[in-house]
């Protein structure tokens, strides 16, 4: 009701936690998990090199001594929808299989497991060894810190993953280009819609999309905006948002103005930029409500059937007159 006053004026046996970020690091009573430092790492790579100088730091949010294994796996893109997947290997998440780790013994592995009291951290050194011949072009993976369950008993034990992710930039041609389809400005109600909290979306709101494909080799950025102004040209909503697109991947990116009202006349604008690629399209969006439009056809049938009426009595006056 305020939006058309406006207008018109599980049980799982076990669960895995991924964090990107990581959680919060505060070591209270009652909290668990891991927390991991830095969670992003950039850095260039030539073949044929090692770079052992890069630390990260995991800690122990919980009071109580807790056990977790380091390893590092791909990164990539799963589908459209930005799901990321851990298992697929490309020719651009190779580095996953350079990362090793130095553990307890001082010896680099590919994994590394470490027990740390209660509200404390661990300092783990990694390096990375290039082969001689890479791909130019971006390379991607992640650093896992993952909880190991040392219970015993049964029932729901929650195992705590944080990440690191690793972008790299090989040496070589960089390639930066992009491809931007399915420019859209829609106004209809789209279960698949969430909201900022990540509620579900089921009424009418103007939403946007658009479909961003990374043609080049390295990770580029999309940057969208969406501007929405009344029939006079105040503007009402305005967003930019800007989202990584990895290479050899397909982005699907949205963007919803959750405070649509329910009846109105807008001009809505939408750009997409990414790379060397760039699409905009303006469109004049009428928003009205079912029962609003079931009244507005009932009017005007109304209106039609009383012209016709007005015009046979005038005609059969006239034809009155005429005998």
């Amino acid at each position: 009701m305020n939006r058309i006053l406006k207008s018109l004026g599980v049980a799982v046996l076990a669960a895995t936690a991924v964090s990107f970020p990581a959680f919060a690091d505060t070591c209270t009573e009652g909290n668990t998990g891991l927390s991991i430092s830095p969670v992003t790492k950039v850095l260039n790579i030539e073949g044929g090199k090692s770079y052992d100088s890069d630390v990260f730091t995991v800690k122990n949010i919980s009071s109580e001594e807790a056990s977790f294994r380091v390893y590092a796996a791909p990164y990539s893109a799963a589908d459209e929808d930005y799901n990321m997947s851990f298992s697929n290997e490309t020719k651009y998440t190779q580095i996953s299989r350079w990362i090793s780790f130095q553990d307890k013994t001082g010896n680099y592995v590919n994994e590394a497991t470490f027990t740390v009291p209660g509200c404390t951290e661990e300092t783990i050194s990694y390096k990375i060894d290039t082969p001689y011949s890479i791909p130019n072009g971006g390379q991607y993976a992640v650093i896992f810190a993952e909880g190991i369950n040392n219970s015993n008993g049964g029932g729901i034990k929650a195992v705590s993953r944080v990440g690191l992710v690793i972008y790299g930039r090989a040496t070589g041609e960089t390639i930066n280009t992009a491809e931007i389809s399915n420019l859209a400005i829609l106004k209809n109600a789209d279960d698949s819609l969430n909201s900022k909290d990540g509620k579900k979306i089921t009424n009418a709101v103007i939403h946007t999309g658009a479909i961003v494909k990374n043609t080049g080799n390295v990770d580029i950025n999309a940057r969208s905006t969406v501007t929405v102004k009344n029939i006079f040209g105040g503007e009402l909503y305005k967003n930019t948002a800007n989202t990584s697109v990895l290479p050899d991947s397909t982005r699907k990116i949205t963007d919803v103005w959750e405070e649509t009202p329910y009846f109105g006349l807008f001009w809505v604008s939408y750009s997409v930029n990414a790379a060397n690629a760039s699409e905009e399209i303006t469109q004049l969006v009428l928003m009205l409500p079912l029962p609003i439009l079931v009244v507005i056809l009932v009017l005007i049938a109304v209106v039609i059937f009383w012209i016709i009426v007005m015009v046979k009595k005038r005609r059969e006056r006239k034809s009155r007159y005429m005998v």
